[in-house]
């Protein structure tokens, strides 16, 4: 049995779930896991947790996705470690039968787009296809099933029938069928001891089913964020019931509830009306919140899910009530500006309050990322919050990633003369090539005087269709450069017509080593990047790069082991998806 526990406050359901946390089972060793819906919430357990038992340890904190097909491949025989119908693996899938669909009537759409694309544009086809299959899976398991048989002939049935008739392994549709049949015979000492859900609020019907199925063999809980102590799974907007209306269906079943639950909480609404399908065990706490102001009288209207419709009812604002505030900003900046303001002053006038209380929520963090460092980061230190950024792929790249991808981009450029420079600002790059810092001035004047604007050769610039036999691309000026050191030049006199550097010094000659064995890599490497190849291939040539113009130190081998896993999960998820063309 499913035990569900909710309440109209996140933190009245942590003691519960530490109490829960701290009961032994038969395998005390065994982590405990944890389903969240985000990374962030994950962080604040984890503080939380730490802050009320004073340890935080031995915790494993997975998506509802990430554990199920976890449990599956656990439980199941013939199930591997990652399925091949994960969006990473379907687009290759995908991408590979682009090249069919071109030619086949039953798609007129794709073939219109595939005819007039280039393979970036076909590829980011491939990856949002993908996506929405993936999403068909878990909340249009019925559509899926009817693709399977048959039904439904548009073109994108048609489209799934030849992508898994390809395919030997089971879908999560199938793969979940499957184990709800085979659940009652799995020896009970191959499931987990205890799961905890907490605060999943967009579990789709089939991922409850095996979670409720699950709860039949062992210890389920889900830990569930409930605005209302009422039944409110069949209340409806003003919207809503306006077009039913439309539609003749009368007014006596159509109920709004409190009308801001009604419009923002369909999310928890769906999942509210999914629980009642389920045999479920019901435990409640809910808070009463404090009315003294607006924002906890809106609170108590949606506990009891009713509207202030009548005078009397309606709340008294006081003045310096400041619970519930709009500001109109013209800008993501400026609302960040206002926002760091405002926390000053609530921190400021609640001595108790602590920046860890505080969570910042919007629905686009990505929009703001790029301006929270620039507000928060920047103010003077008597005026600093501490801030940490969750539930957002790292905003500004370590140093050795955004080198790696400046280096590759500029391989595939015109060779600028900054652009160029630029790479030997990275200190792995600069490693590797034996130049310190204080060499940049030098080379930047090197770069000057012998008047070396851009292209590596004339080869160079033929693939531009400009004319050769100049002297400002990258071969011509480091001849100046290793001919005058290698002879007395009294800058006036050339030598088979090129015309010696007079200013480097015999000091100097090994980083002028350095700097051409640099400009020599970055040719071989462009070489290397203009032709066609197998994924396998790309994969070895962006290791090799790596590997020829980083030395990295301690602090950046994470990152490059990061970069060395990501080109082989690149090369892997292409093999599974098999993809065997060129890029």
């Amino acid at each position: 049995m499913l035990n569900v526990l909710y309440s109209n406050r996140l933190e009245s359901l942590l003691p519960a779930l530490i109490e829960r946390c701290t009961q032994v089972t038969e395998t005390p060793l065994a982590p405990e896991v944890i389903v969240i819906p985000n990374h962030a919430l994950a962080r604040w357990l984890s503080l939380k947790i730490a802050e009320e038992t004073g340890v935080s340890a031995n915790f494993q904190f997975q998506f509802p996705a990430e554990f199920l097909w976890r449990h599956f491949h656990q439980v199941l025989d013939d199930v591997p470690e990652a399925s091949v119908f994960r969006t990473e693996v379907l687009s290759w899938r995908l991408y590979a039968l682009f090249p069919q669909l071109v030619n086949e009537e039953a798609y007129p759409a794709l073939r219109h787009y595939l005819a007039q694309s280039d393979e970036r544009q076909q590829f980011a086809l491939a990856e949002r296809l993908a996506a929405t299959y993936d999403q068909y899976l878990i909340y249009r398991p019925d559509w899926i099933t009817d693709w399977d048989t048959g039904k439904q002939p548009h073109w994108q049935a048609r489209l799934w029938q030849q992508l898994s008739a390809g395919m030997d392994e089971r879908h999560w549709v199938d793969l979940q069928n499957h184990y709800l049949e085979k659940l009652p015979s799995i020896p009970k000492a191959r499931l987990p001891e205890r799961v905890s859900l907490f605060s999943v609020a967009d579990l789709s019907p089939a991922f409850l089913a095996l979670f409720s199925a699950l709860g039949e063999r062992t210890d389920v809980a889900l830990f569930w964020v409930n605005p209302s102590q009422h039944y409110w799974s069949d209340i409806l907007s003003e919207k809503q019931i306006a077009r039913r209306l439309s539609q003749g269906q009368t007014t006596a079943y159509l109920e709004s509830g409190n009308s801001l639950l009604a419009s923002w909480g369909a999310q928890g609404r769906e999942l509210f009306e999914s629980l009642q399908d389920h045999d479920i065990e019901f435990t409640e706490c809910f808070d009463a919140p404090p009315r003294q102001h607006l924002l906890g009288h809106l609170q108590h209207n949606i506990l009891e899910l009713q509207n202030s419709s009548n005078v009397a009812d309606r709340f008294r604002l006081e003045p310096n009530d400041k619970s519930l505030q709009v500001h109109v900003c013209h800008s993501p900046f400026r609302e960040l500006e206002v926002l760091h303001d405002q926390l000053l002053d609530c921190l400021q006038r609640d001595h108790n309050l602590t920046p860890g209380q505080i969570a910042v929520v919007t629905p686009d963090l990505t929009r703001y990322a790029p301006y929270i460092d620039a507000v928060f980061g920047t103010v003077p230190r008597a005026q600093h919050i501490p801030y940490h950024i969750a539930g957002l792929r790292q905003v500004q790249l370590p140093a050795l990633i955004s080198g790696y991808f400046a280096l590759l981009e500029a391989a595939e450029s015109r060779f600028e003369n900054e652009r160029v420079l630029s790479l030997l600002e990275n200190p792995a790059i600069r490693r590797r090539f034996d130049i310190e810092d204080h060499h940049l001035p030098v080379i930047h004047n090197w770069i000057r005087d012998a008047q070396i604007r851009w292209g590596l050769d004339d080869n160079s610039r033929l693939e531009h269709d400009l004319p050769v036999g100049g002297q400002t691309h990258w071969q011509a000026g480091l001849d100046r450069l290793l001919l005058g050191y290698a002879m007395y030049s009294d800058g006036f006199q050339d030598y088979k017509n090129i015309l010696p550097h007079a200013d480097v010094e015999g000091s100097q000659a090994r980083l002028l080593g350095g700097l051409a064995a640099f400009i020599q890599e970055l040719g071989e490497l462009s070489r290397k990047l203009s032709t066609d190849k197998s994924v396998p291939e790309w994969r070895e040539i962006l290791s090799w790069a790596l590997d020829r113009f980083f030395q990295v130190d301690e602090e950046d081998q994470r990152w490059e082991q990061s970069i060395h896993q990501a080109l082989q999960s690149l090369a892997h998820n292409a093999e599974r998806g098999r993809f065997t063309g060129h890029l």
